[in-house]
């Protein structure tokens, strides 16, 4: 069995409408994909993974990621506009 993990940094940055975003993808408990939400660009790491359906996993994983992206900025928002009600 593998392990698939993925981290995910969010930061709003106050004063500012702006989300930073980062996803870092770890097969195995290794970097496999870096996603930088401000460029919107995918970066493969594990070249151990080539031949093992790794460029597709690859490829499959950094178009979904800008999909997820908007999602997440959303959740972000209303978690800020709730903290906002709640004081």
């Amino acid at each position: 069995t593998h392990t698939l993990r993925y981290d995910v940094t969010a930061c709003f940055l106050e004063g500012s409408e702006q989300t930073r975003l980062l996803v870092l993808i770890y097969v195995d408990d290794e970097l496999f994909l870096r996603y930088n939400g401000d460029r919107r660009s995918a970066k493969p790491w594990a070249c151990w993974i080539k031949g093992h359906g790794g460029d597709e996993t690859c490829t499959r994983e950094a178009e979904n990621l800008p999909k997820e992206e908007e999602r997440l900025r959303e959740m972000m928002a209303d978690m800020i506009n709730q903290k906002g009600h709640d004081k």
